[in-house]
């Protein structure tokens, strides 16, 4: 993967910043400095929890509904997740 300056200056401060703390003081540091997108963060852990329920044997479909129940939001939401959000 090609670095830009832009990418190594970001790396840099983030990892001075971030320096010794446990993994849920880093993502509170960044949350609070606004690097964190709650949507994107969602969409990740839904596609990251359909993948275990599937892995355990469910079907996809299944493991979408049962996401949907586990994060209190819509079929839907987790369909456009999967479908769109991270393909």
């Amino acid at each position: 993967m090609i670095q830009t300056i832009y990418d190594r200056a970001l790396r840099r401060t983030i990892a001075c910043r971030t320096a010794g703390l446990t993994p849920s003081e880093v993502i509170e540091t960044l949350q609070s400095l606004n690097l964190l997108s709650p949507a994107r963060c969602k969409a990740f852990l839904a596609k990251e929890r359909v993948t275990e329920l599937m892995a355990e044997g469910m079907t996809k479909i299944d493991a979408m509904f049962q996401t949907a129940e586990e994060f209190c939001c819509s079929y839907e939401c987790i369909r456009k997740y999967i479908y769109y959000i991270y393909k």
